[in-house]
Formats: structure tokens, C-alpha cells, sequence
């Protein structure tokens, strides 16, 4: 049975390549430039196909076919075939001969000869039928014999039930209307002769001119859909071709990142991720396909996390055209995931504490209570021993009192102070300390400003960074600078030192439970402080080269005056 199959394709195949071979042979001996025109005609007509009302496509170019082949011969017919076809399949091969399928183009050409042959014997056969039956009868000879063709050749395929589906799509519309106008032509030849060209031309254009109004429209209608889309989403959409180069960037980049569009057009979309190597993985690899990216856009000065989607977009040919870049800012989202992670670690650590304080506190004190009885004794046998057993116990009481601080946090007590007194009181507290180290506070006049807060709260703040300041600078000296600036809604506290500062890896980590670069710290002092500054709607940040220094910079809202 396949044999049959592929004998029934090679034979269309065998009768297409005799239609080229009878124009050339045509066209050499004998002059009909009529023919040429009509052939220049259906190319046209197959180039612009005319669609009647209801989209049914007109298959002009098959009354060309006819009308050559009942006038002059099949030979004649054969070359407005030939040229009709070829303009037909470079259209959909994108005018490139290379990739035309000619084996199809040549069977395609066999079915429309085996149609024509058997049209215009039913054109001679039906003579002395009145001229539009004798037309249907061409036109739908013509037609019948095609469809059957075409099952055929889908039979020899495997694939009748993809036949039978075009062949439901058929309108007889399309061959009532060419008999009519055959039959026109046959009665008036001798007007036609002179008119046909223009005629033709003129309804032509006008079925162009509509087709042409139609697709502007439609297409007017999508671009603004799809610019009405771009222009108000917030993902950042980009278009890249193979190159990597920007083709298009939707205005959400414009909005998001303060930058003009006709900057970000043009340039490779590797300038502005930090690390491209995944996308240009995937822009360069063999078989590219949909892909998902987390990286990090960068325009100018600002840095947008994002999750990324590369779409390719694959012409007819199965080649990509380019890549459909889909962006969306996740800053907000790592934020939330960070907040929920430092949250269950606030959790566990406040549960631990305690746990740690129930248990440690009351044994501690009977300790501490018995050592001061007994320190006669001591002073007797090891004074020094007495010296660090007692600074040791007191060291494992400020751990329990910062872990009871973070399990149980003091009830929130909020009313005015002013900015002042929590400075200087706090100042005044270590200042006998920070002297010891060789270390002096530099600060500014500070502003005459009031906040609502905790005031011990907010002193507990500064005791713990004036403190680890004094402690980084204890073997060195140095000057703790404290600067301030006001804002309309708030005021921005700086401290400065100029220890050793903190290696720029760990800045990240700074805050979380039991993390401290200290020898002998417990981890908690900083995370008692961002508690703090959270919970008076303010924040704190730390600034470090890693080798000499370290800022630190509070935001607080301040009462309006």
C-alpha cells in the first residue's frame, strides 16, 4: 500500500515538471502577448489574493488558467500556471528559493494540470450548452477534479482526515461567480479584447483597496490593544534579537528606573544585567526554548532584583526572529520573605530566651548570694580568683537580662522627649568609660527636635552602638562624631567611629539572634536594637569599607511643630 501511496505522489510530481517544460516550449514558439499579460494578471492576483463577502477567498487566478487554456491551448495555459504557482509558493517561503519545498510545488503543479486537461475537454465537450452552464460545468470540472487530487494526495500521506476538513471549508460562491464573468468574456470577446485589461485592473484594486482598508484597520485596533497593554503593565517587557540587542522596552522601564526608552533601545540587554551568563545561555543555546531567570537589572545607579522569563519567538521557518524578555520586580517579595525568615528566627530565639532565662536566673542568683558570703574566704586563699568568678557570674546576668528583654520586651510606654536629653543622658552614662579607652564623643549642637517614643527604649539604643563603638576602639582610641539632619518628617542621627570597622560580608548578618563578631558577645544586642528602631517606624543601617570605620545611620519620625 505504500508503494501505491508514493507512486501516486511521484506521478503528480512527473506531470508537474512537463507544465515548465510546455511554457518554456510555449513561450519559444510562439507570440502571445496576451498570455503574458493574463500570466502577469493571476500572479498579481495570487500575490493579492481578493476575499468576496463573507471571507470566502475568489481563486482568480484559476479563471486565468481557464481562459488561456480554452483560448490558446493548455500549452499557453501551462506558462500563466507556471508563474501563478511559483509566485504563489515564494510568497510563503518568504521569496527565498532555497527553502521552497519543490517537490510540493511540483505536484501542486501536476494536480492543477491533470484539472485543467480535464476542464477544458468538458469546455469542448459542452459547446452546445448555453454559455453559463457550460462555464459551471468548466469551472466546476475544474474544481472537482482538484479536490479530488488533493484527497488523494493527503490519502497518500496518511492524513484523509486533515483533507476532509479543508474540503468542508469549500464555497461554491467563488466558481458561480467565475462562471459569470467567463461567461461575460466568451460573449463579449470582442470588447474584452480591449477592455479586459482595464476592467480587471479596476476590480482589482477596488477588492484590494477594501482588503487593504480592512487589514489597517484590524491591524490598527491589535497595535493599539497591545500598546494599551505594554503601556500600562507593570513588568518590564523587552524584545531582543539574536544579537542580544534591545528592539523594543515596553514604558514600565522608564517609570521604574527614572530612564528615557531611546537610552535602553539599541544597547545589549547584557549591559544592564550584573551577571548575564544564564541569559546568554539561553539567547545562544541550540535549541532555545522558554527559560526562567532570577538576576539583577541594572540602569544606571538603581539595581531591581527580578524574576525573568525568555520566550523565543520561531518564524514559519523554524528559525528564531527573536526573544520576548519578561521581567518582574521581586524586591518586594525578597522582602517579605526576609521579614518572614528574620521573624521565625525572632520566634525560636524569643521561646530559647525564655527558657534559658527560667532556668538560669534563679539558680544564678543563689550562686551570686553564696560567692559574696564566702568572699571572705576568698581573700583569704585567691583574692584574683574571687575578681573573675564574680565577673564571669555578673557577664552570664546580662545574658539572661538581654534574653529576658527579647522573650519578654517592655510594654510599649510612648510620650514626648526630646532628642536632646536621650543624646546627652546617654553621653553622660559612658562618657567615664569611652575616657578609660582614650576614646571622646565629637558631637554636633543637636537639633532642637521632639520624638514620640520609649525614651528608654531609644537610650538602650544608643548605650548598645556607643558601646560596641568604645569596645572596637579600646586597644587604639579614637572619636565617636555624631552628626545630625533634619527632615520635614523626621531626623537623621549618624554615628561614625574610627575602629576597625566590619568586613563588608558580615553587613548583611548584622541584627541577627546570636551573631557577633565580639570574643565574648552574645548576639543580642543588635537584635535588641533593630527591634527598637522597628518599633518606633524608623530604620538603621550600617556603613563599612571593612578596614578603618563604621557608620551608622538612624531614621526617626519627629512630632511636627
Amino acid at each position: 500500500m505504500s508503494q501505491i501511496r508514493n507512486s501516486y505522489r511521484t506521478l503528480l510530481f512527473i506531470i508537474g515538471i512537463t507544465v515548465p517544460v510546455c511554457a518554456v516550449l510555449a513561450s519559444a514558439l510562439y507570440k502571445m502577448p496576451s498570455v503574458g499579460f493574463v500570466a502577469i494578471l493571476a500572479c498579481i492576483l495570487d500575490y493579492y489574493p481578493l476575499y468576496l463577502p463573507g471571507g470566502v477567498q475568489w481563486s482568480t487566478s484559476i479563471l486565468c488558467y481557464i481562459w488561456a487554456g480554452t483560448e490558446y491551448g493548455t500549452m499557453a495555459a501551462d506558462i500563466v500556471m507556471t508563474m501563478s504557482c511559483l509566485v504563489t509558493f515564494l510568497r510563503a517561503y518568504h521569496w527565498n528559493l532555497r527553502d521552497i519545498r519543490w517537490f510540493r510545488y511540483f505536484v501542486t503543479l501536476g494536480m492543477f494540470q491533470v484539472s485543467l486537461f480535464t476542464s477544458v475537454a468538458a469546455f469542448r465537450i459542452a459547446k452546445g450548452l448555453p454559455d453559463v452552464l457550460q462555464s459551471a460545468l468548466v469551472f466546476s470540472t475544474f474544481e472537482g477534479v482538484n479536490i479530488l487530487l488533493f484527497l488523494g494526495v493527503h490519502w497518500s500521506l496518511g492524513r484523509t482526515s486533515s483533507g476532509w476538513s479543508t474540503i468542508r471549508g469549500f464555497n461554491f460562491l467563488s466558481v458561480a461567480i467565475s462562471s459569470l464573468l467567463f461567461v461575460l468574456i466568451g460573449r463579449y470577446d470582442h470588447v474584452v479584447v480591449s477592455l479586459l485589461p482595464i476592467g480587471l485592473l479596476l476590480i482589482c484594486f477596488i477588492l484590494m483597496w477594501q482588503q487593504y482598508s480592512r487589514a489597517v484597520k484590524s491591524s490598527s485596533e491589535v497595535s493599539k490593544k497591545y500598546q494599551l497593554i505594554a503601556n500600562h503593565t507593570d513588568d518590564l517587557i523587552l524584545l531582543v534579537n539574536t544579537s542580544g540587542d534591545i528592539t523594543f522596552a515596553s514604558p514600565s522601564h522608564a517609570r521604574l528606573f527614572n530612564k528615557p526608552l531611546d537610552e535602553i533601545v539599541g544597547q545589549s540587554l547584557y549591559t544592564f544585567i550584573q551577571d548575564p551568563t544564564s541569559v546568554r545561555a539561553a539567547l545562544h543555546a541550540p535549541h532555545a526554548c522558554t527559560s526562567q531567570h532570577l538576576i539583577r537589572l541594572q540602569f544606571g545607579d538603581k539595581v531591581i532584583p527580578t524574576e525573568t522569563k525568555i520566550s523565543p519567538v520561531y518564524s514559519i521557518n523554524d528559525e528564531i526572529e527573536c526573544f520576548i524578555v519578561v521581567s518582574r520586580d521581586i524586591s518586594e517579595r525578597l522582602r517579605q520573605q526576609e521579614y518572614l525568615l528574620q521573624t521565625e528566627k525572632l520566634a525560636v530565639a524569643g521561646q530559647l530566651a525564655a527558657g534559658i532565662a527560667h532556668e538560669i536566673r534563679n539558680p544564678l542568683t543563689s550562686v551570686m548570694g553564696f560567692l559574696q558570703l564566702l568572699r571572705e574566704h576568698f581573700d583569704q586563699v585567691a583574692p584574683e580568683s574571687y575578681r573573675i568568678v564574680w565577673s564571669e557570674l555578673v557577664r552570664i546576668s546580662d545574658i539572661a537580662s538581654s534574653l529576658l528583654v527579647l522573650a519578654k520586651p517592655e510594654p510599649a510606654n510612648f510620650r514626648d522627649c526630646t532628642l536632646d536629653n536621650l543624646i546627652r543622658d546617654t553621653i553622660t552614662l559612658l562618657e567615664g568609660q569611652a575616657h578609660k579607652a582614650n576614646v571622646y564623643f565629637e558631637a554636633m549642637e543637636t537639633p532642637d527636635v521632639t520624638l514620640h517614643c520609649n525614651p528608654g527604649q531609644l537610650k538602650q539604643v544608643f548605650l548598645n552602638l556607643f558601646k560596641n563603638s568604645i569596645e572596637a576602639m579600646e586597644e587604639q582610641g579614637g572619636l565617636i562624631q555624631i552628626s545630625y539632619d533634619v527632615q520635614p518628617e523626621s531626623v537623621r542621627i549618624e554615628i561614625t567611629d574610627n575602629g576597625p570597622g566590619i568586613p563588608k560580608h558580615l553587613l548583611a548578618t548584622l541584627g541577627q539572634p546570636f551573631y557577633t563578631t565580639k570574643e565574648k558577645g552574645t548576639g543580642l544586642g543588635l537584635m535588641v536594637v533593630y527591634n527598637i528602631i522597628q518599633e518606633h517606624h524608623g530604620s538603621i543601617q550600617f556603613d563599612s569599607d571593612g578596614i578603618r570605620g563604621t557608620r551608622v545611620t538612624i531614621k526617626l519620625p519627629i512630632i511636627q511643630s
